[in-house]
């Protein structure tokens, strides 16, 4: 019996793992004082994501010459965009994702006209959902839980964003291998007990 209990704890604890969110602050790419990748706006990769080639990570610190920016949702790094280019984020070699949010603010003065703000994901060409949001000057995080998704869009005039949060896509032969793999242990079980 304590076998069992055993093998129900591991599987508990696989689940958790597979279940726990990433979420990339941009501290770690970011280069002090300055932007990366340059102050051209090449994109960049990070956690297998590719930020289209419009965006850059800012330091937004105290003492940065981004400041007037900041402060950064978490940490001193955020995201910047050219002036209302959209943020496109796609998996770096294919493949889908499941989206949990971002936090998003205006990183300039943002006239009512133009303070509408979208988010959304797609799967397949196929839109999966959408968040309309006023930009502002003032951090919101945008709770979006997108499942299965291929690339997020954000539409936001001047913005920043921080935080982008993903959960990864299991994929089917973990968990077939996980079934398996506590049916042969459920086997055994039960051929002792004969015993």
């Amino acid at each position: 019996m304590q076998f069992i209990k055993a093998i129900a704890a591991v599987a508990i604890a696989v689940a958790a793992v597979n279940a726990s969110a990433t979420v990339i602050t941009f501290d770690d790419i970011g280069i002090p004082g300055g932007v990366n990748p340059n102050s051209t706006m090449t994109g960049f990769v990070t956690n297998g994501l590719r930020f289209s080639n419009n965006l850059a990570v800012v330091d937004v610190s105290a003492t940065s010459d981004w400041a007037s920016y900041g402060p950064a949702y978490s940490g001193n790094y955020s995201v910047v965009n050219d002036y209302f280019g959209d943020f496109v984020i796609t998996k770096e070699h294919g493949g889908t994702f499941n989206f949990g949010g971002t936090a998003v603010k205006s990183w300039d003065s943002v006239p009512p006209a133009l303070a509408a703000g979208t988010l959304k994901a797609y799967a397949g060409g196929a839109l999966l959902g959408s968040i309309s949001f006023v930009n502002s000057n003032q951090w919101q995080f945008l709770n979006a839980n997108f499942i299965g998704a291929d690339k997020v869009v954000i539409s936001a005039g001047t913005a920043l964003i921080d935080n982008f949060t993903i959960n990864p896509v299991p994929e089917p032969e973990t968990y077939a291998m996980l079934l398996a793999g506590l049916g042969l242990m459920g086997a055994v079980a039960r051929r002792r007990n004969k015993r």
